[in-house]
This record gives C-alpha cells, sequence and structure tokens, in this order.
C-alpha cells in the first residue's frame, strides 16, 4: 500500500519467503487497516544485518494490526512485526512461535502494543524498543507468557539494557 486508505480483512497470508524486508510488506505509505488475519510461516531477510519482519513489515505510514495469529515466523530484525518509520496500533493479537533476534522490532516509539499475547516465542527479546531515551512506547495489558513482571522484563530490550534507548 503506498498511499490513501485501505482496510484488509479475514485473510491466510503463509508460506512466503522474502530477501530483505517483509514475509508480507504491509504499508509504504498510506492508512492501514488490517485485521482478522491468519499469517504462518513467512520468512525474511537472508543477513543478519539486513531490516526484515517475518510476519508483518511496516515500512512507512499509519497501520492498524487487530485480531491476528502471527505464527512460526524467522527473521533478524522482528519475526512476528518489524516497524520502520510510520504510527501503528497493535492490539488483540497473538505473535507465537516466531523464532529470531525479536518478535517486534520497532524504530518508532509512536505505536501502541495492547491487550496482545506475545508467548512461546524462540527469539532473544519479544519486544526491541530501538528508539531514543526520550521517547516512550505504549505497551500495557499484553500477556508476557508469565505473570513474574521481573520475566517480562528481561524479554523486553529498552532503556534497561541501554539507557539511549527508549
Amino acid at each position: 500500500i503506498n498511499q490513501g486508505t485501505v482496510t484488509v480483512n479475514h485473510n491466510v497470508i503463509g508460506d512466503n519467503s522474502a530477501v530483505g524486508s517483509g514475509g508480507w510488506l504491509v504499508a509504504d505509505g498510506g492508512n492501514v487497516t488490517i485485521s482478522h488475519h491468519q499469517i504462518p510461516n513467512n520468512p525474511a531477510g537472508a543477513a543478519e544485518n539486513q531490516p526484515s519482519g517475518g510476519g508483518i513489515y511496516i515500512q512507512q505510514g499509519g497501520i492498524t494490526i487487530i485480531n491476528h495469529t502471527v505464527s512460526e515466523h524467522r527473521a533478524s530484525h522482528g519475526a512476528g512485526i518489524r516497524f520502520y518509520r510510520g504510527s501503528g496500533s497493535v492490539k488483540y493479537n497473538l505473535l507465537t512461535q516466531n523464532s529470531g533476534n525479536y518478535t517486534i522490532y520497532t524504530d518508532i516509539a509512536n505505536i501502541s502494543l495492547n491487550g496482545n499475547t506475545i508467548d512461546k516465542n524462540q527469539t532473544t527479546y519479544d519486544l526491541y524498543a530501538d528508539f531514543g531515551s526520550s521517547q516512550t512506547l505504549d505497551a500495557k495489558n499484553n500477556d508476557w507468557g508469565t505473570q513474574y513482571l521481573s520475566l517480562v522484563r528481561s524479554r523486553i530490550y529498552d532503556n534497561d539494557e541501554n539507557n539511549s534507548k527508549g
């Protein structure tokens, strides 16, 4: 999607692969709402340093991601979801069984992650916040697969690990 406003609902998008960015490139501008999708098995990125997003890759623009199952993706940066620029809302999704460095990787703070289940991923971190320390990310009311705050914090890379990050 390059510009305009688009809504995409109730699809299965799976068993795709990409060299570089995105098993499914959703937005390169405009405003996009995607809801009620099954998004399985979309590996992305041929090299460790490539920006990628196995399940969903957002280049820029505004996006709302609601009620998805994002599973079984492999990617170095954002096996489940990768935000590069823009803004977004990610709510009521299941992100599970993804593998790579990070389940959700974001370079931007103006997204919200609310009401999601982020569990059983084989990633170093479930959330990697790669933006400046003066910014904050809204990530409330998520199920991180544990009731222990110390375990949740250990799965999030932010200013606790690097004080230059948000």
